[in-house]
């Protein structure tokens, strides 16, 4: 029995998948055709290789997908979906038109009849024909820039394929790639050179002294550490907040983010083995560990604990010495200097030095409470006290 259904090749179609090959060319398919066969009612065809073109073309349109067959890589499956609005017609004979326009594939098609919507019944129609070419990686699909329809098999078959396959979005990271970055990230922040922050206008812990002989660091306040991750103190229970004193020792409250607060006796051999007088550095706020405030006879003082610490002061008219100071309580001993200097007499000549005074020292004394700093002027030409303003900063 003659086969009805059937493609092949067409005699362009074969010189020019040879002529690729050679080449090293591919050859692109865009189209696909379907006629019937000369009548409306669809006439059975029988394709030859030296047709060029259907016997009666009723629509061309895209090509959705083209593929390797699954059990034969030479044969080649086309498929494409005719939309529901276009019909009214059978379909017997297919062709695929590459991107230069010529009819490359041609073949018989099972009789279909294509319905559209006016009759009543339209619906898609999904078309797959196969054909057979002696090296499949010479054919490719020619995207056309237009809409196309995605069938049903081909949906499922990207969706399977997505389902199992280990990496399908590419461009994110992976949990665990995520996970690793966001340590590595943690970690690289955990080293920034920040010291720990108050969160309001002041930049001080609010510590109340209780009347039962017991310290509480209040809610609702918030310490930024390393510059980037917070410790609201709510999320410390009371207990962890509440510490008892005596009234008659001194201490220093401390936060850090490992161990959260701690009071801290300046008597106690662990605070203090080589009992270093209160106001000494090494007591001084660090990148992970922040001295909140001191507790004394004096009562509670809270220490501004900001990532950058400034305050500026100006001399006027120094002769003979003078002494500028002024109370910061920062939780870091500062450093001062100065940073502008204006001869008030205009003798720029020669009152512009700062020279040391009897003691043989400039005489900058600082605490974490007290900002201090002594200047004095002097004539280099007379040789005796000149006149001069000066503006100085402290920072820590």
């Amino acid at each position: 029995m003659e086969q009805q259904f059937y493609s092949l090749l067409t005699q362009v179609g074969k010189a020019k998948v040879v002529n690729y090959h050679v080449l090293g060319k591919t050859l692109n398919l865009s189209k696909i055709q379907v006629g019937d066969g000369g009548d409306k009612k669809g006439k059975e065809v029988f394709p030859t290789e030296d047709d060029t073109q259907l016997v009666n073309l009723r629509w061309e349109g895209n090509i959705n997908r083209i593929y390797a067959d699954s059990k034969n890589e030479n044969y080649l499956a086309v498929e494409a979906v005719i939309p529901e609005d276009i019909g009214g017609w059978y379909i017997t004979e297919f062709g695929i038109v590459d991107d230069e326009g010529d009819l490359v594939v041609i073949g018989g098609y099972p009789k279909t009849y294509k319905p559209k919507l006016t009759q009543g019944s339209g619906s898609s129609l999904y078309l797959k024909v196969l054909f057979e070419v002696s090296n499949a990686e010479n054919v490719q699909l020619k995207v056309d820039p237009s809409v196309v329809l995605a069938s049903q098999g081909f949906v499922s078959d990207r969706f399977n394929e997505h389902l199992h396959d280990s990496n399908p979005h590419k461009q994110y990271l992976k949990k665990e790639e995520y996970s690793s970055s966001q340590k590595q990230i943690s970690a690289e922040l955990s080293r920034l050179p920040i010291y720990p922050e108050v969160l309001n206008k002041d930049h001080r812990l609010t510590v109340t002294k209780n009347g039962n002989g017991t310290i509480t660091i209040d809610k609702g306040q918030v310490i930024r550490w390393r510059g980037h991750k917070d410790f609201p103190t709510e999320n410390y229970t009371e207990a962890q907040r509440t510490f008892n004193i005596d009234n008659n020792k001194t201490y220093h409250l401390r936060w850090s983010p490992d161990t959260g607060f701690s009071l801290n006796d300046l008597e106690g051999n662990k605070y203090n083995p080589e009992k270093l007088d209160e106001i000494d550095k090494l007591f001084d706020t660090q990148y992970d560990d922040m001295l909140v405030c001191k507790i004394g006879r004096e009562g509670i003082i809270s220490l501004i604990n900001s990532a950058n610490l400034m305050t500026d002061g100006i001399f006027i008219n120094i002769v003979d010495g003078k002494s500028l100071e002024t109370r910061i309580n920062w939780s870091r001993t500062p450093r001062g200097y100065v940073v502008g200097m204006h001869d008030p007499d205009n003798n720029v000549k020669t009152d512009y030095g700062i020279v040391p005074d009897a003691f043989g020292e400039i005489g900058i004394e600082n605490t974490r409470y007290n900002a201090y700093l002594k200047m004095v002027s002097w004539n280099q030409t007379k040789g005796t006290s000149g006149y001069l303003s000066a503006r100085v900063r402290w920072e820590a």
